[in-house]
């Protein structure tokens, strides 16, 4: 029944608002929605059929209502190709939302840096490996994080762990502008 209702939803918006993507199975209802909606949004700002043809879905953060979508690439090999798209339960959080143009993938396809489209995941870990920072005791941790000011990648690792009562962990983190690309190293501790 799910499965239905997340189809029906899918096929109802995309007959709506031109051709939205189908949405994978393996994203939870509220995830669908954030999908359908965020689509939606890059429909009406770039042509449905722009859309299709240049940009892929990423990646889905329900908990901070954030929406990742990669531009396809075709000559060139660049890191900044990512799409940011905040939603708010169904509708777009336009505050905080960078407004993309389809100039700005234009400009992309030139060569030209848009400060509407961030460096993506492999940016975010090329840096780390070029400017040498620890693997520690654990994979690295790598995720994408939405504050007030700005969209960052954080990196952690693990440098101590302690299993046994009282629970202790501790390792350093990266914090990478995922605009600019500016960067800063921290360090973390975690007590139980």
């Amino acid at each position: 029944m799910r499965k239905f209702i997340i189809i029906l939803a899918t096929y109802c918006l995309g007959f709506g608002s031109g051709n939205a993507q189908q949405v994978d199975n393996h994203y939870s209802n509220n995830d669908s929605i954030m999908i359908i909606t965020a689509q939606k949004y890059l429909n009406d700002r770039l042509g449905a059929k722009f859309v299709k043809k240049s940009v892929e879905i990423n990646s889905v953060d329900s908990i901070q209502g954030l929406i990742t979508f990669l531009i396809r690439q075709h000559d060139t090999k660049s890191k900044r190709n990512m799409i940011v798209v905040f939603v708010d339960g169904e509708k777009i959080d336009s505050l905080s939302t960078p407004k993309i143009k389809r100039a700005d993938i234009e400009k992309y396809y030139n060569g030209t840096i848009s400060t509407n489209i961030f460096l993506n995941k492999t940016y975010a870990i090329e840096l780390a490996e070029k400017i040498g920072f620890q693997k520690g005791i654990h994979k690295w941790s790598v995720k994408l994080l939405r504050s007030l000011d700005a969209v960052t990648w954080e990196i952690t690792n693990t440098q101590k762990e302690q299993l046994n009562k009282p629970y202790f962990t501790s390792g350093k983190g990266l914090s990478i502008n995922a605009k600019s690309g500016k960067y800063r190293k921290f360090n973390w501790v975690a007590c139980e």
